[in-house]
């Protein structure tokens, strides 16, 4: 399954046409970075080879003043097709992410009691504050 492409069939097909830095603004704004695996440096390479796939496909060039035109994609047929298709196998997956923490542990024998328990009451603390963020999100 690729984030990526779920990331930009979505927004498209839930926005309506889009251009690249229309997608990658809401990307840092919703800062997928921290939920997801889509990488907002990602989103230019993603949309040239999903529009040469036929997924998505360029419906015009835009130019205000002296900015650089800029081209609005929207989604295909073929697009939606491969959204359900995206959409279905993320939402069946169950995949558990590496945490760096448990290499960090394993390779903790040298470490003594006192300073392992303070990483991981540190790491408590963290972790706390981020779910405290995400609840008031």
């Amino acid at each position: 399954m690729n984030p990526t492409r779920l990331f930009v069939l979505g927004a498209l097909a839930k926005h309506g046409p889009m251009y690249g830095h229309q997608l990658r603004r809401d990307a840092r704004l919703d800062r997928t970075e921290m939920w997801s695996e889509v990488r907002p440096g990602s989103l230019y390479s993603a949309l040239h080879r999903m529009s040469a796939e036929g997924l998505i496909e360029p419906l015009r060039t835009e130019q205000q003043g002296q900015l650089p035109a800029r081209t609005v994609y929207g989604i295909t047929a073929e697009g939606t097709r491969e959204l359900r298709a995206l959409r279905a196998e993320a939402l069946q997956e169950v995949r558990l992410q590496p945490d760096p923490v448990d290499l960090a542990l394993a390779m903790s024998g040298d470490l003594d009691e006192d300073t392992l328990r303070g990483y991981l009451e540190d790491r408590i603390r963290a972790l706390s504050a981020q779910a405290s963020a995400f609840e008031h999100q």
